[in-house]
């Protein structure tokens, strides 16, 4: 079998199956047939990557031969279908602030004129430089959800995860710590009915997350079954060491239905209105060409990018996926080899610099086996896999909306955790679920 990679053009989609330990990837309306990807298939493509002369990462061998099982588990979840015409006028967002400029005093989100970007070729007078290391977990370790690994099993929620897991770490890090526990992905993920493409857990659009975390906010969560919070994740792990196989041709957002206005945790007894969180305003970190090069238009926004991150907080990146990502085991990921197959989003927290090579710092939600313990690097500066462009987007928290409480009252059981700062252990991970539809509007 020869691998190969190709673009995805606007508005093309991919739906998968399972059947019998195989990825199928059948075709839609605007899309077309991959192929069969079986286990030995990604072992020899593991092989291709780890002795290619120019990688700068490894491919996990010993993992597909131990748990092969979990390739067909592997699920995205990115469709970035247009959802403004879903939502109302007085609801659409702007663009992202200028360079340099704090997001609490831009133009709102709710203003149907975008504010036009202003560039900089050198830092900003008063803005501090950036430094050549930085990572959010070390920064904020008070912050425990930052680094927190979380498992979307057999469901393409990926934009769901990311999000509310993005706007945890900057709710966190706004109030020094002060309130330091998961936010729920299931609430938006069940009832953002703009938010998706096409069903629950058929993908959906990291934006339209942070204009519901706008209008709507989300309550607290955390991972499926362990009792943490208002909404904990409603998705069972499946096709994970010690559970059960995903069941073929099933699709887990078929019993998902939107919990409005109360909680689906039985033992969780504050009341829901006195447990939402907020954004203030939300907005997608863009650099426009405005006569700029293409070089020097990715220096922008990497500098952009960066300076959300270390004065805000995580954001939400959306990127295209090969199906050597899938693979990835350690160092910083650069496309090497294997068929593009769709989009996925996950939080970035950071940067850094090894052997000279620039990366950035992402949590994904596959749980802690894959990767280096549930995260990634990945080449910074030069859009590698588009992460840089395809779709960078985060929130501003508003505290004066947001529930400050920082106990919550719970019925007395084994699982409860007895107050808000506890770190839910939850699972230990789960690698996700079949490659599912990815709607690209870029």
């Amino acid at each position: 079998m020869s691998f190969f990679a190709f673009s995805l053009s606007p508005y093309f989609a991919v739906y998968c199956v399972l059947l019998s330990g195989v990825i199928v990837v059948s075709k839609s309306s605007h899309g077309a047939i991959l192929s069969n990807t079986t286990a030995e298939e990604f072992e020899r493509l593991a092989k291709v990557i780890n002795t290619a002369t120019n990688a700068t990462w490894k491919a996990d061998l010993n993992f597909i031969k131990t748990h092969p099982e979990l390739l067909s588990s592997m699920k995205l979840g990115l469709s970035l279908t247009p959802f403004l015409e879903a939502i109302p006028q007085e609801f659409r967002m702007g663009d992202d602030p200028p360079l340099g400029d704090d997001p609490t005093s831009s133009t709102p989100t709710d203003s149907p004129t975008s504010p036009q970007p202003v560039y900089s070729t050198s830092p900003q007078p008063d803005k501090e430089l950036l430094p050549a290391q930085f990572d959010l977990r070390k920064e904020f370790p008070q912050c425990t959800q930052i680094g927190y690994i979380k498992h979307q099993s057999n469901c393409g929620s990926c934009w769901a995860v990311a999000s509310a897991g993005a706007l945890a770490d900057r709710m966190c890090i706004a109030t020094n710590g002060g309130l330091n526990f998961p936010l729920s992905a299931d609430e938006v993920l069940t009832c953002c009915s703009y938010c998706t493409g096409d069903g629950v857990c058929n993908g959906g659009n990291p934006l339209a997350a942070w204009d519901y975390f706008k209008r709507r906010g989300t309550t607290t969560g955390g991972d499926y079954a362990s009792h943490q919070g208002c909404k904990p994740y409603r998705i069972a792990p499946c096709n994970y060491p010690g559970y059960p196989r995903c069941k073929v041709n099933s699709h887990p957002d078929d019993s998902l239905k939107c919990l409005k206005n109360k909680c689906s945790n039985p033992f969780f007894r504050t009341a829901f209105e006195d447990n939402l969180y907020f954004v203030r305003s939300y907005f997608k970190i863009h650099t426009f060409a405005n006569g700029l090069s293409y070089k020097k238009r990715l220096e922008v926004q990497e500098e952009k990018i960066k300076r959300q991150i270390y004065e805000q907080g995580s954001v939400v990146v959306a990127f295209q996926t090969h199906q050597d990502f899938m693979l990835y085991q350690s160092g910083i990921y650069h496309y090497v080899a294997g068929q593009a197959t769709e989009g996925h989003a996950v939080k970035m927290i950071g940067w850094g610099v090894e052997h000279g090579v620039p990366y950035w710092i992402c949590v994904n939600s596959w749980g802690k086996l894959w990767g280096e313990e549930g995260t990634f690097r990945i080449r910074r500066g030069v859009d590698e896999s588009s992460i840089e462009t395809m779709q960078v987007s985060a929130g501003v928290f508003d505290s004066d909306r947001s529930s400050d409480l920082r106990e919550f009252v719970y019925d007395q059981h084994d699982h409860a955790p007895v107050s808000s700062s506890s770190r839910v252990q939850g699972l230990a991970g789960i690698m996700l679920a079949c490659l599912m539809s990815f709607v690209c509007d870029i």
